[in-house]
């Protein structure tokens, strides 16, 4: 076999490795995709036919981020700011933006919007997965 040959065999067998590898990862990170797409639809959804209620902070939890590791292309996870609300017999977990984290306290009570069994607060106090 000639060399022309040969580099055409090897650039061919890298191009198949290199986009098999691409659809792989694709495949992977497309359900991750779906459910953040279904979550922000369940929180739009809720805002927008739900009933508002007095939802009572139960729980108050920070998880602190992670920075991961950027040289090799890691990437991190951010910092939560979780509260859990109490409403009409039924607990939630919420993940709110850091400053509104800050001026709540555990047995307060919040405005929230309830629909089929979920709990959501206003866009400008929750965080959501396009933050």
């Amino acid at each position: 076999m000639s060399k022309s040959n040969e580099k055409t065999n090897i650039h061919f067998v890298m191009s198949f490795a290199i986009i098999l590898i691409s659809i792989v990862i694709g495949l992977s990170i497309f359900p991750g995709i779906k459910s953040s797409i279904a979550e922000f639809q369940m929180e739009e959804e809720t805002l927008e036919k739900g009933k508002l209620v007095n939802a009572k902070v139960i729980d108050k939890k920070f998880i602190e981020g992670d920075a991961g590791i950027p040289a090799m292309g890691v990437p991190g996870s951010p910092a939560k700011y979780l509260l859990t609300l109490y409403a009409n017999d039924q607990t939630q977990v919420v993940d709110v933006k850091n400053n509104f984290f800050k001026k709540i306290d555990v047995g307060d009570e919040i405005k929230a919007y309830e629909y089929k069994d979920h709990l959501s607060l206003e866009q400008d106090k929750r965080k959501s997965g396009w933050d």
